[in-house]
């Protein structure tokens, strides 16, 4: 890609990105995203009431909503962020995420920016080491695909979930 696509691209995420932040309103809606249990007999799991539903937010504009649950929701106060490599590279979003975050008290002892596709085991062990030696609290992902699927792994392996884990029983 040359210089002045680049730029272009910049530009236009920047624009998206905006226009994103200058629809959204000062109400949020924080519901569970499924009214059914989380596990079902079409995955060929038991139904249980031990699992629960996944939450989504909207209303907000993202730095606002991850800061206000990551201390407010799950009252956590050591974040790691992974990071999209474009949008770290492209946008301001990860320097606007991470003062967001210290403006609701939390320390953001990592960031990884970027992940390979497919979700290397490689970089999955190094995120998970660098979060257990910062003693993180939180995961957070800044973008999607490979770096979310890398993230659900690394909050697995991690104590106290992998302890968890290891104790249920098939």
């Amino acid at each position: 890609m040359n210089s002045s696509t680049s730029t272009a691209t910049s530009a236009a995420i920047s624009q998206m990105s905006a226009a994103l932040d200058s629809k959204m309103s000062s109400t949020e809606t924080y519901k569970a995203a499924f009214d059914e249990p989380p596990s079902s007999k079409v995955s060929g799991t038991a139904e249980t009431n031990s699992l629960v539903s996944p939450y989504v937010s909207y209303g907000l504009p993202y730095t606002e909503a991850c800061a206000k649950h990551v201390r407010e929701t799950f009252n956590s106060s050591r974040a790691y962020i992974i990071a999209s490599g474009t949008l770290s590279r492209e946008t301001d979003r990860l320097e606007r995420l991470i003062e967001a975050l210290k403006g609701k008290g939390v320390d953001v002892v990592g960031v990884k920016k970027g992940m390979r596709p497919h979700t290397p085991w490689t970089q999955i062990i190094e995120i998970a080491n660098e979060a257990r030696a910062a003693n993180v609290d939180c995961i957070i992902t800044l973008g999607a695909g490979s770096l979310t699927d890398g993230a659900k792994i690394v909050v697995l392996v991690r104590p106290p979930f992998y302890s968890a884990l290891r104790s249920m029983k098939s």
